[in-house]
């Protein structure tokens, strides 16, 4: 990663530096524009069709998102989510019991503490960018003049949730602890951009109790350790989860991706424009900027963002569902009848990549099956 140096932060200060990273052994193409992860999957053009004929207010979201990652560093591009929901945040570090702690409006989940990042060991910011993905502010701009994404739905409702200081956990415990808080505060969606590495009983038994709850959870298959064709991810290869995989700008799935039979989706995951956080202990200064970066971390919240305005979008009508576990398989049904095809698949590749590439628009058009076509979930 080549940093460039950002501006010290300044009190109301809505610039930041630039830092930008591309990986070396990626084919060269011209740079897409900042925003095009949102253009691609549609997503103005959704908000806009669930607000005309859905049950979406812009701006009065019920639908709560989950976070499981390594917690929110402060940064003015993701500070404006409601206070409400940043409050029930909680960081599972610090207790070993899983009672966490909260915070409140200025305090973010994970605040920094040193300034050495060393993914994926050590990812005090990977919150921070996954988060912004969803919620992040456009009208914060990077400090050369050139604008900054934003989010897909800035007005989402958001729960941080911090269960370790890197993208990968030993201790299943933690994720445990957050699934059942997000339960708790009645989360519609949860976003899972981490792997545990150990005690998989712990995360099956996890993600059985969301799935029974009705609730969606989006998972990075991961990325970037080679171009498997597997996934190491407990979560991402469950059928009681939505597995998300990386694509790039011409709907091309990134090479590095990890592709599996059991990969459901792939989002856009490549030349992603997000926030970083650096803290100067030494001089005790925060300084913000973003970085171009890629990954399935950054698929996997475009796809739970998706969910949840799909949840919003239908509102009631998924309450018709006799058993919860139905609104998880009616996703998946609305899912798969509304991606694009992946580009450039060859033979050898087929039923690697799910049903494609997500299209947000069309995924709110596709009608709710009956659930005399839904089979439930079991775990393997």
């Amino acid at each position: 990663m080549t940093l460039v140096p950002p501006l010290p932060a300044t009190a109301g200060a809505l610039t930041v530096a630039p830092v930008y990273r591309r990986n070396k052994h990626d084919k060269v193409l011209p740079p897409p524009p900042h925003d095009w992860f949102i253009d691609s999957m549609r997503f103005r053009e959704a908000r806009a069709y669930a607000a005309a004929h859905g049950n979406y207010v812009p701006g009065a979201m019920r639908t709560r998102i989950a976070q499981v990652d390594c917690g929110i560093t402060k940064h003015p591009a993701i500070a404006n989510w409601p206070r409400e929901d940043r409050s029930l945040g909680r960081d599972f570090l610090k207790s070993n019991e899983g009672s966490g702690s909260g915070i409140d409006g200025e305090a973010f989940v994970g605040p920094l503490v040193t300034n050495r990042s060393i993914p994926p060991l050590i990812w005090p910011n990977h919150g921070t960018s996954t988060a912004y993905m969803i919620l992040g502010d456009a009208s914060v701009a990077r400090e050369d003049g050139k604008p900054a994404p934003g989010g897909v739905l800035p007005d989402a409702r958001l729960i941080p949730y911090r269960i370790s200081r890197s993208i990968v956990s030993m201790n299943g415990g933690r994720m445990m602890s957050a699934f059942d808080d997000a339960l708790a505060n009645d989360c519609k969606v949860i976003t899972v951009s981490h792997m545990v590495a150990f005690r998989p009983k712990t995360v099956d038994a996890a993600l059985a109790k969301a799935y029974e709850a009705g609730v969606i959870v989006c998972a990075a298959a991961g990325s970037h350790f080679l171009p498997l064709r597997r996934s190491f991810s407990r979560i991402a290869t469950s059928p009681m989860a939505i597995g998300v995989g990386c694509a790039m700008h011409d709907d091309v799935p990134w090479h590095l991706t990890h592709a599996s039979p059991t990969l459901d989706v792939l989002a856009p995951a490549y030349d992603i424009v997000s926030p970083f956080t650096n803290h100067n202990l030494g001089r005790g200064e925060l300084t913000y900027g973003f970085f171009v970066s890629e990954g399935s971390s950054y698929a996997t919240p475009l796809v739970a963002a998706a969910a949840a305005l799909w949840v919003e979008h239908h509102g009631d009508a998924l309450d018709r569902y006799s058993e919860k576990w139905m609104r998880v398989e009616a996703f998946k049904h609305c899912l798969r009848h509304s991606s694009r095809p992946a580009r450039g698949v060859t033979e050898d590749q087929r039923g690697l990549y799910g049903s494609g590439v997500i299209d947000a628009l069309r995924l709110l058009q596709v009608a709710l099956p009956p659930e005399s076509i839904l089979r439930k979930a079991t775990v393997r």
